[in-house]
Formats: C-alpha cells, structure tokens, sequence
C-alpha cells in the first residue's frame, strides 16, 4: 500500500507487548579495545539514511482500526537511540548483567523508531560491549542479516560520508489517519478480497495433497504426544537473566560429519539434554514425555528475499526428554526435522496464520494479541494445570561470515537474547560469527533462577557428541 502499512504478521509482533511481554531482539557483543562513544554517535548518524525503516515510527489509527503504518519520525534525533552505560565497579557480571536485564525489558519509545543500540562501558574481562535493540515487527532474522550493515562495520577503517536526515513534515492528525485508512480500505478491498480468497485456496490445496495430510498429521500428533510443563513454563514476571556457550565451527563440522543432521538439529539435541538435566536436577519425572519446541521457520521466497518485514512461521519440534545421550537424542531430532521438511509442516502452518490475520481485523487482532499476552490469561492458562502447547523457543539467527567491527573495534563473542513470549519463560538463540556458534538463554529470573546452569549443560552436550 502506498502509505506502507504494516503487514498482518508485522502488526502482530507490536500487538504482542504486553504488561510483561516485549518483543524485542536484543544483540550483545563484547569488544576488543576501548570504544569511542561519540564515533558511534556519528557513523550511526551517517548510517541510518541508508535504511528508512531505522527512521521511521509505527503510527496507530484512533481505536486501532486499522493496522500501523510507518512514517518517518519528525523528531528524529540519533542519541533518542544511542545511548551508553557505565558499570561501577567495572568488570562485575552483576551489574553487567542487571544493565543487559534493563535493556532486555524495557520497551522501546513507541513516539520514535523502534531501536537502540547501548555502549556498556566496563562489561566483564576488562571489556566494552555493544548492545543492539531491535524490535521484531522490524523484520525477522533474515531481515536483521540485511540489516547488519546499519549496525556493524565490516571494514575496521570504513569511511562515511557526514550526513544530516531533512526535516519530516509532522505526523498525520487521528482525524486524517482514520480517513487515510478509510480510504486505503476501500481502495484496496477487491485485492485483499483476491488475496484472501488465494490463500483460501492455497491452504485448501495443501490440505487435498499428500504432503498437507501428512502434515496436519505431523501437528496433531505434536499436540497430543505427552509434555511437561516446566516451572518457567509460568506467567513471566519482567524480571530477566541470561547464561551463554560457544562452540566452534571445526567442532560442529567434526559433530556434523559423525552424526549427521543440520546445525539446527544438533542444536535442538543439545538444548533437550540440557533440559532433561535441568529437569532431573529439580526432581522433575519427565521421562516418556517430549519438549515442545516453537522453532521459527524461514519462509522466504524469491520474491520476498531482500524485502523488509517478517517472513516466518512456526515449525513445532519434538524432542524426547527420555534419559538418554544427546546422540540418541540427536538421531530423533533428525528423523522427525527431516519429515517435517519433506511434508512442509512449516509452510502449511504459514498459511493457516497468513489466512487467519487476513481474516482479523485490526481492533480485534490488537485485543486478541494483547490478551494472549496479559498477565491474567497467563494466570488463567498456568491455573488450568494443562500441558503448555510450547515449553521453549529456539531459534538460530544468521550471521556474518566474516569479522564486525564498530567504531574500528573488533567485536567478538556476539550472542542473540530471545525475547520471553507469554508464558514460555525460557528461549535460546544461537548466532553464527567469528568462526563460532554464540548461544544463549534467555530467561525469567524468578521461574529458572540458575539459568547459568543451562550453558553448562549445554556445553556438556556438545561435548558428549565430538566425544
């Protein structure tokens, strides 16, 4: 639409936050060197005119009746979003720690653009570290890999052109929004119509042909196998803590060519172990009973492969909590990974939500959201003792091939902190950079209060299968 709308899936990512919930990426890397604040503050500057979406605000219609649409911010000031953080006494994890849980649940200023980039001065190991906000309704994974240029050097002497953004014109008036809305509505009801009945037709067809049957099979059977419901499995209190691991390349080629499988696959092993450990630790019998995964799915296709926004869907995984070693575990996860690709699972659960939004309007999208995401649903969904649908998010998030640099600093060690999603208290990340796999957990302080055992547990994991 010309006065680029969000789309449906964009729109739901912002209609997620919640009293609790923010759905926000946050990226965290350490740096070799000190880092020149006010040299952020500039290449930042000069950056940005690069990419509109860093510019421009999401601006609701009066009573959400109709999606957001961008616009570019009239007050745009670069140090609304670059910011710094001095830690006392330098090196403390703590407080290092605390400042990454401030940033991690603090949701960004709905008046501006919808990221923030923080220089941590006095982070652990006697170094800087730089922290990336960014929100989900932005883009997605694959998006953010186009994106990392606004944010990363990948030259440590790169040279930018001085640059100042031109004055915007004010943001519309309540008054004109609705009647833009309205219009845009009218205008462009018999394509939405088309579109709608298309992806009618499109789910349709998957549900007539063998691969769609054998899907909605693979998904029924997914929500009746036997779950648990982990402690962190709870309404999320706000309150965030983080544990990391790293792994090598030459390690995962080594764990690839003795067992096969995807870096997803190994990955989703390792966390299972790490969970069945966590959960015999706490006296927990989860034995017979399966994690269910929520793995985002890129669902990209040629046409929309250097486009802005978010194109994903859900592929939900089962791993088997039995004791067992991660390679046992690990050949499970390969041979259900690999029918859930030969029968799209992804791709049919892609077109049940596109269908779905397109068939919401916006008001009851933004409530229907927002109340999945509220405290009292939270309350109301742990209260009636059920198995959660999801217990975790684990997801693997592109990276770089080559080295970043900011501000002529080499950064190193740069780890993705999930966002907590309404009652799912613990995610993993995983990135790919500087020859390594940065993973990390994300979780609620008070429902996993030793999440620094995960990473330990995790890096045992991988240990068992180059064992």
């Amino acid at each position: 639409m010309p006065r680029d709308r969000l789309s449906p899936l964009d729109a739901s990512f912002l209609y997620l936050d919640g009293e609790v919930t923010c759905n926000q990426a946050v990226g965290f890397s350490l740096a070799r060197g000190t880092i020149d604040f006010e040299r952020v503050v500039d290449e930042m500057q000069c950056k940005v005119r690069y990419f509109d979406r860093l510019r421009q605000c999401a601006v609701f219609a009066p009573f959400n009746l109709f999606r957001p649409t961008w616009r570019f911010d009239p007050a745009f000031d670069i140090r609304n979003h670059v910011k710094q953080i001095i830690i006392e006494p330098a090196g403390s994890e703590a407080r290092t720690g605390e400042a990454l849980s401030r940033i991690f649940r603090t949701k960004l200023d709905r008046r501006h653009p919808l990221w923030a980039v923080y220089v941590i001065y006095g982070a652990p190991r006697g170094k800087d570290a730089f922290v990336i906000v960014l929100h989900h309704c932005v883009t997605d994974g694959i998006g953010f890999a186009k994106l990392a240029t606004a944010f990363y050097d990948f030259d440590r002497a790169i040279k930018l052109e001085p640059w100042q953004p031109a004055r915007e014109r004010s943001l519309p008036s309540p008054v004109v929004r609705l009647l833009h809305g309205a219009a845009e509505t009218a205008l462009f009801a018999p394509n939405e119509l088309a579109r709608t009945f298309h992806a009618t037709l499109a789910l349709g067809g998957r549900y007539l042909n063998r691969r769609g049957r054998e899907a909605r099979t693979m998904l029924r059977a997914f929500h009746r196998a036997p779950g648990v419901r982990f402690p962190f499995n709870a309404p999320l209190t706000g309150e965030a803590s983080f544990s990391f691991a790293r792994i090598s390349f030459n390690d995962l080629a080594r764990i690839r060519k003795s067992h096969e499988g995807t870096i997803n696959d190994v990955l989703l092993a390792a966390v299972g172990t790490s969970l069945q450990r966590h959960a015999e630790k706490h006296g927990m019998d989860v034995e017979g009973t399966f994690l269910r995964v929520l793995v985002p799915s890129n669902v990209r296709s040629t046409d929309t492969l250097n486009a802005q926004g978010n194109f994903v869907s859900v592929a939900p995984v089962l791993v088997p909590l039995d004791a067992m070693t991660t390679a046992e575990r690990l050949k499970h996860v390969i041979a259900y990974t690999r029918r859930m690709k030969e029968f799209g699972l992804a791709q049919s659960v892609s077109h049940e939500i596109a269908l779905v939004q397109r068939l919401l309007p916006a008001p009851i999208s933004k409530w229907a959201h927002g109340r999945y995401s509220s405290i009292a649903e939270q309350q109301k969904e742990a209260a009636s003792g059920k198995v959660p649908k999801y217990n975790i998010v684990v997801t693997n998030v592109p990276g770089a091939p080559g080295t970043n640099y900011i501000a002529g600093r080499e950064l190193n060690d740069t780890y993705v902190l999930v966002p907590l999603l309404a009652s799912i208290g613990l995610c993993c990340g995983a990135f790919s950079n500087n020859n390594h796999l940065c993973v990390s957990f994300s979780g609620d302080r008070t429902t996993v209060p030793d999440i620094e055992i995960l990473a330990t547990y995790l890096k045992e994991a991988f240990n068992q299968l180059i064992a």
